[in-house]
């Protein structure tokens, strides 16, 4: 392969950021159940919405029941 060296520099320079990542997977995941959501919903939010930390914050908004209000005003500024 062409870039096999770098590839294996970056994946060693790249461990402890993907070991971030598991850790806040794992909060995320613990925090999502503890509100009675089913456990297979984490790994889904994680690899279909790219959102970063507002996975956390999304939590709060499946919560709200009027969630359609605040989209209408997030725009606005409101």
């Amino acid at each position: 392969m062409k870039y096999e060296r770098e590839i294996k520099t970056a994946f060693k320079i790249s461990i402890p950021v993907m070991m971030g990542y598991g850790v806040l997977g794992f909060a995320f995941g613990l925090l999502l159940v503890s509100f009675d959501y089913p456990w297979y919903l984490a790994p889904i939010m994680s690899l279909f919405i790219y959102a970063g930390a507002l996975q956390f914050v999304a939590i709060n908004f499946f919560l709200m029941q009027k969630l359609d209000l605040l989209i209408l005003q997030l725009p606005l500024g409101l």
